[in-house]
This record gives C-alpha cells, structure tokens and sequence, in this order.
C-alpha cells in the first residue's frame, strides 16, 4: 500500500468507534424548546383571510406587484407595471388606494424598474416611496430612492449615482 495514504479501513472504523461512543455526551445538556406565544390583537390565524384590495381596480390593467401602507395619512399605495410599457422597461404606476380600496390618483414612475417592493413612509401629509430606480436593461432597479407621490404626474427615475446603493454593484 502507498505510504502517502493516510486513511485505512481499520482507521476509519476507530473514528467511527470513538464518534459513537462520544455521540451520547452530545445531547447530555440538550433540552427542548417550548415557549409559549401570546395571543395578539392584530392577527389571528384561526380566524379565515380575505381579499381586500386584490380585485380593487387601478389604473391601467396591469396585474398588482406590491403595495405599501402609509398608516399615519391612511393611504394604500399599489405598484403595478405601467400599461403599454414592455416587460423590460421598468416603467410602473404607483397607484393611491384609501382603506377601504377606493382608487384614488396614480403617478407614473418611468425607468424605475419591476415594483417587487417598495417602502411608503410618511412626512407630514404627503408620502415618501422609497422604491427601486435606475432600471437595468431587463427592467429591474438596480438602486434606491425616495420620492414623494405626486398625483397625476409622471416622475423619470434618477440617475444610478444619485440613488442609494444598499449592496454596492448589484445588478438588481
């Protein structure tokens, strides 16, 4: 046998030997664990779901692709893709919603990307989307940015060094 091999059947039956006779001492200290989870007040997951704003209308009729709540001015603001923009444009519609799902204004975001998510933060009255921008050529953000909703007015996405770059290089 080669002297530069290193292992040997009788070898690897002692490892194995002294890993099951240590393997018992492993679990020596190990308990299970159980905690118990306090009933909240804003979900119960007995209770059904429902589908509150998934057949509201928007403008346009393109297919929803997230939302953000602005809860201190109590608006839903809807993402869907722009209608009559191809897939890898990057052009969206932000779409405002009250609680109840009531279309309200939209805004057009041209060159932003494919509205996966998106942040809406609020600032007094008004709302500040931090949503994705620069898209790339197959119309995914590549960056981030705030902007604040503007109804009924159209917004081109800023330049990739202007915006916020969380993970340096990405791609999307």
């Amino acid at each position: 046998m080669n002297d530069t091999f290193r292992f040997s059947r009788r070898g690897l039956i002692r490892a194995g030997a002294g890993v099951s006779l240590a393997a018992p001492g492993l679990g020596a200290g190990a308990q299970s664990a159980s905690a118990a989870v306090a009933v909240t007040k804003r979900f119960d997951l007995a209770e059904p779901s429902y589908d509150l704003f998934r057949s509201k209308d928007t403008h346009g009729a393109r297919v929803q692709q997230s939302f953000a709540f602005d809860w201190k001015n109590k608006f839903l603001y809807v993402a869907t893709k722009r209608s009559g923009s191809a897939e890898s444009d990057g052009d969206l519609c932000i779409n405002k919603m009250d609680f109840d799902g009531n279309y309200l204004s939209y805004m057009h975001l041209d060159d932003f990307g494919h509205g996966v998510a998106f942040a809406a933060v609020p600032d007094g009255s008004d709302t500040e989307l931090w949503i994705e921008c620069a898209a790339n050529s197959g119309g995914y953000g590549t960056a981030l940015a705030p902007i604040t909703y503007r109804g009924g007015t159209t917004l081109g996405s800023p330049a990739a060094s202007a915006a916020y770059r969380p993970i340096a290089g990405a791609s999307e």
